[in-house]
């Protein structure tokens, strides 16, 4: 993972590099493609989804389940992570289409904001895994080659690093909100944004 707030691919065949999802040969995901048009919104608990990866990481660490369990309960997190990942950019794109809509700013802003927490979470389950007695077998059988190379050592995410993210994060949100698209003047009697203003007289 990168220190931009992305989230890092959940499994993949590369370690993570390659910022894919590839499908493990294991699961049957039954995807089919769906339009931009048809996608359905639904806030992520992103809390309740932190607390999942952060229980899930525990017991890796403590090994005291069978690595098949260890492995099931690490593949049931998928849903929750693609979840997350799909709303979180949704969100933006409908923000980026609309600065004006408080709504998708709000919905942005919300999943943004613990996108940094989110990514370190993820990242102390790989740093798990890597380290883990059974390594060698999560490699193998789900994050593929590159695990233990990258997260043997530990990751970058500290405490002081989420911090900041968090900080830069807030900043960019409210340097988004003086969009020229949301800042609303009084011009020769018209009280419109900027933006309408400026197309008016364009015109």
């Amino acid at each position: 993972p990168d220190a931009g707030g992305d989230t890092p691919p959940l499994s993949g065949g590369d370690g993570g590099s390659g910022g894919s999802i590839i499908k493990p040969e294991f699961k049957d995901y039954d995807r089919r493609t769906v339009k931009f048009s048809e996608i359905e919104y639904a806030r992520p608990d992103a809390e309740k989804l932190i607390s999942d990866f952060s229980s899930v990481t525990d017991a890796v660490k403590k090994n005291e389940i069978p690595y098949e369990d260890q492995l099931g309960a690490i593949i049931s997190l998928e849903d929750g992570y693609n979840s997350f990942s799909t709303m979180y950019n949704y969100s933006n794109i409908r923000m980026s289409e609309d600065a004006r809509s408080t709504y998708w700013c709000e919905e942005y802003e919300y999943i943004s904001g613990y996108a940094p927490s989110f990514t370190a979470t993820i990242e102390k389950l790989y740093v798990a895994a890597a380290q883990s007695v059974h390594a060698q077998s999560f490699e193998r059988d789900y994050f593929g080659i590159g695990l233990i190379e990258e997260y043997k050592d530990g990751g970058i995410y500290t405490a002081q690093l989420v911090a900041m993210l968090e900080d830069e994060t807030e900043i960019e949100n409210r340097y988004s909100s003086l969009s020229t698209a949301n800042v609303i003047i009084t011009y020769r009697g018209m009280t419109k944004s900027f933006d309408e203003i400026i197309n008016f007289y364009a015109d």
